[in-house]
């Protein structure tokens, strides 16, 4: 039996992201160097979305504002892979400060079964 994700995300497309919460994403980036690529960018994850209808996103807002985002691609057995596939350098989630999920967890809360 599966265990309830230890955190909280609505998983959606990216065109369907709010301007509050993209202006969050960007901030959450401003403030930390380790996320610093373009492949990690709202933009980006949006522009592949254009091309490509299995492009998701899960928003996490653990402390009242969106401050958890993970970026995905998903294929019919639910399992993750980087947006933009083998285009992207680097994949992820991305964290406010003190936002720290597992892994498994991350990928649970978006209903997916490998990452």
């Amino acid at each position: 039996m599966d265990r309830a994700p230890a955190v909280d995300l609505e998983v959606r497309h990216p065109a369907d992201l709010t301007a509050d919460e993209l202006a969050s994403w960007r901030r959450v980036l401003d403030r930390d160097a380790d996320v610093d690529s373009p492949f990690f960018h709202p933009a980006y994850a949006r522009v592949v979305a254009r091309c490509r209808d299995d492009v998701r996103v899960g928003v996490g807002a653990p402390s009242g504002d969106p401050s958890l985002f993970f970026p995905f691609q998903a294929d019919g057995a639910r399992r993750a892979i980087g947006v933009g596939s083998r285009l992207a350098e680097f994949h992820g989630w991305i964290a406010g400060a003190g936002t720290r999920p597992g892994a498994r967890d991350v990928q649970r809360a978006c209903g997916l079964r490998a990452w």
